[in-house]
Formats: structure tokens, C-alpha cells, sequence
């Protein structure tokens, strides 16, 4: 296994070697290359840490990586809370509905609509608007 790195100063094949593996292209660097010493490269090389590395040649298109998936965490917050909304107002049309269909299943008592009369007005008895009027005597609804 070769460093990338061409000013590399570690033997490769001896034991206390450590590779740094670029999560873009695979290569493999030296940490001591690589300018990580100490905790920052026992946690890059550790992949439990959710860390990566990426090479010199890499970094560009790594940067541009971490931009998406910061913009595409804000989108997918956005849409959360759209969708946390949404929930809301679906449980207050589920809960009108629920009601609707609630006063529907009790018995209906016997609807009566008012007797009405129609009264003719307008300028001519061919040209008149009838207009529909309660009877006096008939209860109002």
C-alpha cells in the first residue's frame, strides 16, 4: 500500500502505520501525511465517529458534498414542518367530519318546511319575480 502523498516521510509496511481512507476516491494516505496527529487522526480513522476524510484532489468535490447535504437537511426540515401542518389541519377536518357523521346516525325527528305563499311584484304580470314567503301561521325553522 502506497501513500499518495509524494513528499511521504513514513516507511510503508511497518506495523504502526495508520491509512487514512479518502471516502470519495479510496485512495490511502498517511495521517502523519495527511497533517493529522494524535486524537484528530484516532478519530478520522475510527469510522465509528461518523468522520471522513478526503484527499487533497477530493476536498473541492468533498466541500461541495457537505453544502448539498446541508441544504438538502434545511429542505427536508422545511418539508417537515409543511407536513407537521398539514397533520393539523387533516386532524381538525377528521375531527368535523367525525362529528358530521355522528349527528347523521341520530334519529331525525319529522322536518316540516314552512308553508309559504308567492307573491308577484314587478312591473308586469309577465316580467314579475316570485318571492317565496313564510306563512304567518306556519312555525319558522
Amino acid at each position: 500500500m502506497d501513500c499518495l502523498y509524494a513528499n511521504c516521510s513514513s516507511k510503508t509496511g511497518s506495523g504502526h502505520d495508520r491509512f487514512l481512507v479518502c471516502w470519495l476516491c479510496q485512495r490511502l494516505g498517511h495521517s502523519k501525511c495527511a497533517g493529522l496527529t494524535g486524537r484528530a487522526a484516532d478519530a478520522v480513522v475510527d469510522g465509528s465517529k461518523g468522520l471522513r476524510w478526503s484527499c487533497p484532489e477530493c476536498r473541492p468535490r468533498d466541500i461541495d458534498f457537505y453544502r448539498l447535504f446541508g441544504q438538502t437537511k434545511i429542505g427536508f426540515c422545511e418539508i417537515g414542518k409543511e407536513l407537521a401542518c398539514l397533520a393539523k389541519k387533516f386532524a381538525k377536518y377528521q375531527k368535523l367530519f367525525d362529528e358530521y357523521e355522528y349527528l347523521k346516525s341520530l334519529p331525525q325527528k319529522n322536518k316540516k318546511i314552512p308553508d309559504t305563499c308567492s307573491v308577484a311584484c314587478g312591473p308586469s304580470p309577465t316580467s314579475a319575480v316570485h318571492i317565496l314567503i313564510p306563512d304567518a301561521k306556519a312555525p319558522v325553522l
